[in-house]
């Protein structure tokens, strides 16, 4: 059983604008110094600042997350993770 705090808000984050979650590859936007994140038991989150004029690319595949909306960061989550399961078994297929 994994324990998992949802909607955590982090705070003092040094710099309002975008951040990428370099763990996971996704981004979010701070404002007001902090950010509402997803944390499951034993992880951590590696927040890199991208700036305040950086603009998120427009793919469909990988959503950008607001610091309060946290359904697209599950969905973002989810989608890496089945990202990375086809990159594994599209590998062991080719060895």
């Amino acid at each position: 059983f994994l324990f998992q705090i949802a909607h955590y808000c982090v705070p003092n984050i040094p710099a309002n604008g975008w951040w990428h979650e370099w763990t996971f590859n996704y981004d979010v936007k701070v404002e007001n110094n902090e950010v509402y994140l997803d944390i499951a038991e034993h992880e951590a989150k590696i927040l890199v600042w991208l700036g305040d004029d950086w603009q998120p690319p427009n793919h469909p595949s990988e959503p950008v997350v607001e610091s309060n909306d946290i359904s697209q960061e599950k969905q973002q989550t989810d989608s890496s993770l089945n990202q990375n399961s086809e990159l594994t078994q599209s590998e062991n297929r080719s060895q």
